[in-house]
């Protein structure tokens, strides 16, 4: 009989100790699951079709893509935004003043005008070779150089552009054949503009619409403004030797073209500003959609809180009931145990 009852212990030990192990594992699955919200096993949960959990988690994928091309482009398209908005408030104010002082201004006070041209186009100069996390905003899609020389090497080819130009119209023709020379005819976009001949590539950032920029130092707005600021620098470069008519003349034409150039640049700025209306609006679908698909993932793989506490809440109490019998049992000490 003895014997009988050692195999009843070893067998009631067993099981036990089986009871205790499957237990034990049944709540660290349900602390799993409450910690995450997600049911530990999601193909028995779906009756073992995994076929639209996948296509939700591909699609939440995609919009985190498209998410992160909206970051990049609005990053881009606002900080395109200032600096065109910058250049413009110089343009404004450059233009109606230069005009004004050109019409009755002394010499003195138009060399005034000048210096302060020269001194903008290199502040130009430089917001238009600016760059965000080490991309060039104006450079189109080579966007790992600056997209202009620097403001001292525009002024010496326009210098030796018009070398043999005698008069302020010879000297405003020349200036503008250069800006205006297409490539390859050795003018602005051969010497001056160093990016790229092509604008920045779309990229999507909803299921229907992709943004892109065709928007370089090298657009006409640019240029014109570019072409007011050369004039005026030129008229400063040569405050010591031009005489004061020729001065004011090449004055006018400065302010003229920088009152034009303003409103040139009200012009793209709209343009950037309906981009960044369009990254906005597929912001907030994108937004909205994920909600959507967040929520129906949610209903499929995720573990009801309450139905998952009350289940932990049970296991729990199976492990202290099988301690209080293996205690009857043993006399073990609870510490000991669960060791």
């Amino acid at each position: 009989m003895s014997n009988f009852s050692s195999i009843g212990d070893l067998s009631r030990s067993f099981q036990l100790r089986l009871a205790n192990y499957n237990i034990k594992s049944r709540i660290d699955t349900l602390v799993g699951e409450v910690t995450t919200g997600v049911k530990s096993d999601i193909a028995k949960a779906n009756g073992g079709d995994l076929s639209q959990v996948n296509q939700i988690e591909g699609r939440i994928e995609a919009l985190k893509t498209f998410m992160m091309n909206i970051h990049q482009s609005t990053t881009e398209l606002t900080n395109m935004q200032s600096t065109l908005t910058a250049i413009h408030d110089i343009v404004a104010f450059d233009g109606p003043s230069i005009l004004a002082g050109s019409g009755t201004g002394s010499h003195n006070s138009l060399l005034i005008h000048a210096s302060q041209a020269a001194d903008d186009l290199e502040v130009v100069v430089n917001m238009l070779n600016g760059s965000v996390g080490g991309r060039f905003l104006f450079s189109g899609q080579q966007t790992d150089a600056a997209p202009l020389v620097s403001a001292d090497q525009m002024l010496s080819q326009i210098q030796a552009a018009i070398s043999g130009a005698t008069t302020v119209g010879d000297i405003v023709t020349a200036v503008d054949q250069w800006f205006d020379a297409v490539a390859g005819a050795g003018g602005f976009l051969d010497h001056t503009y160093t990016g790229s001949d092509n604008g920045r590539a779309p990229i999507p950032i909803d299921r229907s619409t992709s943004i892109g920029t065709d928007l370089t130092a090298a657009a006409p707005e640019i240029r014109e403004t570019l072409k007011g600021l050369i004039l005026g620098a030129l008229a400063w470069d040569r405050r010591d030797s031009i005489p004061t008519t020729e001065l004011r003349d090449l004055m006018e034409i400065s302010g003229t073209r920088l009152t034009t150039a303003a409103s040139l640049l009200t012009d793209l700025r709209a343009h950037v500003g309906m981009q960044e209306q369009a990254t906005a609006r597929a912001k907030v679908r994108n937004e909205s959609e994920s909600a959507a698909l967040q929520t129906a993932r949610s209903n499929l793989i995720g573990a009801d809180p309450y139905e998952t506490a009350t289940a932990l809440k049970e296991a729990v109490a199976d492990l202290q009931n099988i301690y209080v019998i293996t205690e009857r049992i043993s006399s073990l000490k609870l510490t000991d145990y669960l060791r």
